[in-house]
């Protein structure tokens, strides 16, 4: 039988919860990562723990510089694609390739407009942009006593993740559209 985008959920949070509590971690921490909680079974597998981002940042920190990593606001890769790709270019050591309606270009946009303008073809690659991430059931498919559990369980991961971002020794990570310092928990969670 089908789902709703709620009922999955809270099928979810459910089995989640089962999990924590069988291998004695608490839902707020991220050991839950690494934890036989990542595997909640198929049409389940990975979707929390995925959005546990602080561990799997600081995984790529102990591999790699700090230097050598960008973190991408969701909120800003489909509110401001332009701008993303064009502070990912310079980051990548392109710094003169510029994004305007979805193409790259090597010199300033027509007419000298600023990137994410209003034109015809911005506004359509937006609406593609943003197509492409709905989930199945939309943008409003969770009701809210769901989407407040799902606030609730991310709460203490993405607290944890804004004090990884603003450790110092995350401090060369490249952050766009919004910088590092501005990060908050209150910028994730409205993402």
């Amino acid at each position: 039988s089908k789902l709703t985008a709620s009922e999955w959920s809270r099928q979810l949070l459910h089995r989640m919860e089962s999990c924590a509590s069988r291998v004695g971690i608490p839902l707020s921490s991220s050991k839950l990562w690494g934890s036989p909680c990542h595997d909640l079974g198929a049409e389940f597998s990975d979707v929390l723990i995925g959005g546990m981002y602080a561990p799997q940042i600081a995984a790529w920190v102990r591999a790699f510089s700090a230097a050598q990593l960008a973190v991408v606001m969701f909120k800003g890769y489909v509110g401001q694609p332009g701008r993303v790709l064009t502070d990912l270019a310079r980051f990548l050591g392109r710094p003169r390739v510029l994004f305007h309606a979805g193409r790259a270009l090597t010199a300033a946009p027509p007419g000298g407009k600023a990137l994410n303008s209003s034109d015809d073809a911005t506004m359509r690659g937006r609406q593609l942009l943003k197509a492409a991430h709905l989930n199945k059931w939309g943008n409003s498919a969770l009701a809210p006593a769901e989407r407040a559990a799902l606030d609730r369980f991310y709460a203490p991961h993405v607290h944890e993740l804004v004090d990884f971002l603003h450790a110092p020794h995350s401090s060369s990570i490249t952050s766009t559209p919004v910088p590092l310092a501005d990060i908050t928990p209150m910028t994730i969670m409205t993402s």
